[in-house]
């Protein structure tokens, strides 16, 4: 190929560049509006978390490995940004098949707010009648499993969507409970049964890890002796079960808070006996 055929086939390139190059640029341009589209929305993308407690806590408390009794499932919105149009579903598997029990929208959940749906399990027994039987004693009536179950639980919540419903965000949790029968849980009065243990993949135990910082006001009622000295006085406190907290100590000598030796002594006694 000779030097006039070489030059002739890249200036035809150039030319068709030229005809072209109007409608690259505006493509080049789309890609990086939405990539930083994509970041901002990024950046203001809510931390939405689930838990399931039972009845007996608070929304606020920290989920166990093991829960039992009333179950239900909380959905928190741990960041400092709004979650709209949250799509709240959980589906039971059981028995190779598929239920969906429950699904809820919710218009919005405000920052470091939380809400709370009880977890319902009487679609299973109108589906399977079969493995369940009614009991009767002092005149209540209980509908009870004839052999312990184990279902999976799986929680979805979708949320922030870009434009009406397309493109939410999804998060996804998973959780086993075992409904107790009367063969493995003679007392009637504990029926009915629900355990519910936060595990993955059958062999994974699931941490509930909470990062927040608590500030612990200690009041009289967590003191379990308190003795009075004319100066000093000394405090013996109960070991207590808690959130992570930030103590700050103060090292102040003695002499700078007015105790004197003889009240210094007295608190030997009293701590030694």
């Amino acid at each position: 190929m000779s030097v006039d055929n070489i030059v002739a086939v890249v200036m035809n390139f150039l030319n068709s560049f030229g005809n072209y190059s109007n409608t690259i640029i505006a493509i080049v341009n789309i890609i990086l509006v939405i990539l930083i589209f994509l970041q901002l929305r990024d950046s203001r993308k809510p931390i939405i978390t689930t838990k399931i407690i039972s009845g007996n806590k608070e929304v606020t408390d920290r989920s166990d490995i093991l829960e039992s009794g009333k179950l239900y499932i909380v959905i928190n919105n741990e960041s400092k940004n709004i979650a709209k149009s949250l799509e709240i579903k959980y589906r039971f598997n059981f028995d190779n098949s598929s239920k969906k029990v429950k699904q809820d929208i919710l218009s919005h959940l405000n920052p470091e707010e939380a809400t709370e749906i009880l977890l319902k399990t009487k679609s299973i027994i109108a589906k399977y009648p079969d493995i369940f039987e009614k009991m009767v004693e002092d005149n209540l009536t209980k509908t009870i499993p004839k052999k312990t179950l184990k279902i999976d639980l799986i929680i979805t919540v979708r949320y922030n969507p870009i434009f009406t419903n397309l493109f939410k965000y999804k998060i996804e949790d998973n959780y086993v409970i075992e409904w107790g029968s009367l063969e493995s849980y003679p007392n009637f009065e504990d029926h009915p049964v629900f355990n519910c243990w936060n595990k993955r993949n059958d062999d994974f135990y699931i941490y509930k890890t909470g990062k927040a910082i608590q500030e612990v006001k200690i009041t009289r009622e967590h003191f379990i002796d308190f003795c009075d000295f004319d100066i000093s006085e000394v405090v013996f406190l109960c070991k207590v079960e808690c959130p992570p907290i930030v103590i700050v100590l103060e090292n102040v000598p003695d002499g700078e808070r007015g105790i004197s030796k003889d009240a210094e002594e007295k608190c030997d006694e009293a701590y030694f006996g």
